[in-house]
């Protein structure tokens, strides 16, 4: 699919959700459309772990690590930060028999770790619970959505400009972008940038976290540029799939 097909593609299913999810802001929809086509061609079901993250955040949760941070973070993780995420403080009592309770730990004799002592009961809460906070924890070490956003920007940004979102919501399209948006205009403010000039630092801020880091991919500043411009192509020839006529 060439670029011209692919911006055609993201304009007709996800015109009026960019535009709307721009509007309140300076950020171009032919930028956010743009980072869309790099980050998931258009599929807002696109998840993907994050190895390394994910063992950074189980050793800050379990304190042998002072704090997970990165390039242009808003606010350092800490344990508590995780723990609370993690907990299942949150589910409902029927999800928590479900999840959470049942008999002790199925204990194993010293040096084996294969087969359980005579009489032992099944694994239970403990389990269950240790399960639940992993899996929690890997929510934040995924990407999300059209734009990947990483779980842990839902920590990091609580609170920020009204920013309130989940994991399920990074699933949703509309969502998701307005959640990008917001995060562009934390990084505009934290660098400074224009977001209706300074669009190759916005690029590598949303890919490395720094207005001036190397991106993995050497192509994904060249890519992102050639993609707006193709959706504002698009744009001058038609009015956005979906978008209100302005008001005469």
């Amino acid at each position: 699919m060439t670029d011209a097909e692919l911006m055609a593609l993201i304009r007709t299913r996800y015109g009026a959700q960019l535009a709307a999810a721009c509007h309140p802001s300076s950020l171009p929809e032919a930028f956010l459309a743009a980072v869309v086509a790099n980050e998931s061609g258009g599929n807002p079901a696109a998840a993907r772990p994050e190895p390394a993250v994910f063992t950074r955040l189980v050793n800050v949760a379990a304190g042998h690590q002072a704090l997970f941070s990165c390039p242009g973070i808003r606010k350092p993780l800490s344990a508590t930060d995780l723990l609370a995420y993690a907990s299942p403080g949150e589910l409902q009592p029927s999800q928590i028999v479900a999840e959470y309770q049942g008999p002790p730990f199925m204990p194993y004799p010293l040096g084996t770790g294969t087969e359980p002592l005579p009489g032992s009961p099944m694994p239970g809460a403990p389990a269950r619970g240790l399960q639940w906070g992993l899996k929690r924890l890997g929510e934040l070490a995924t990407s999300w959505g059209l734009t990947q956003i990483m779980g842990w920007h839902l920590i990091e940004m609580a609170g920020y400009a009204g920013f309130r979102w989940t994991v399920g919501d990074l699933a949703d399209a509309g969502k998701n972008l307005l959640c990008a948006v917001a995060l562009f205009t934390y990084f505009g403010e934290h660098y400074q940038l224009d977001p209706v000039r300074e669009f190759e630092q916005l690029l590598r801020c949303w890919n490395t976290g720094t207005p001036d880091g190397a991106t993995f991919d050497p192509m994904y500043v060249q890519n992102g540029l050639a993609r707006m411009a193709a959706y504002s192509g698009l744009a001058l020839a038609a009015p956005t799939p979906g978008a209100q006529p302005p008001a005469k």
